[in-house]
């Protein structure tokens, strides 16, 4: 509708991010993750528990690949703003249209995620993501104040072209047409 930023409203049905990694996985990082998420099954960070599972080797959790786009170092410079989510130097795609159109970080929300699993992302491969946004739409909230509703379609592959999962994600941006908050 007219209510959507005529800048959102051009980008629906196009690509407005695409992310490859810096670097390929790595044993390393992936056994790091495996540490921090406790549960996770041991071949993703042990290659004997890998191929007890009949895998050709190490393979990262389902969901990964979300978090597997590493930016360049210095790329991304984390926000000075005390009001900063700290996303700044996250590579996570269909996320970032609050830095994009400058609406109030402190506004977004995830609405939610649908996500199709396809193969698993291997050490020593390199992850690629795609955003298209795919719908956007402006509600009154319950308490005054127009919230931005968007939906982007992210697509994670490999390098090589090998579909990892596709995930449908809502975000909504609060009072996204408001002035940025005083220091």
């Amino acid at each position: 509708g007219d209510a959507v930023p005529a800048a959102v409203r051009e980008l629906v049905g196009h690509d407005h991010e695409q992310f490859t990694s810096f670097c390929a996985l790595d044993a390393s990082r992936l056994r790091l993750f495996a540490d921090a998420v406790p549960g996770l099954r041991r071949w993703h960070d042990d290659a004997r528990a890998a191929a007890a599972a009949g895998l050709a080797g190490v393979v990262a959790p389902d969901l990964f690949p979300i978090h597997a786009i590493e930016a360049e170092p210095g790329r991304w410079p984390l926000s000075q703003d005390p009001g900063a989510m700290g996303r700044e130097g996250v590579s996570e795609v269909g996320r970032n249209l609050a830095r994009r159109f400058g609406f109030p970080a402190h506004g977004m929300v995830n609405g939610g995620n649908e996500t199709e699993i396809h193969s698993l992302l291997r050490v020593g491969e390199t992850a690629c993501a795609s955003s298209r946004l795919v719908g956007a739409r402006v509600k009154s909230g319950a308490r005054g104040g127009d919230m931005l509703f968007v939906t982007s379609l992210n697509t994670y592959t490999t390098t090589t072209g090998r579909l990892l999962l596709r995930d449908r994600q809502l975000v909504v941006h609060r009072n996204f047409n408001a002035a940025p908050p005083a220091p």
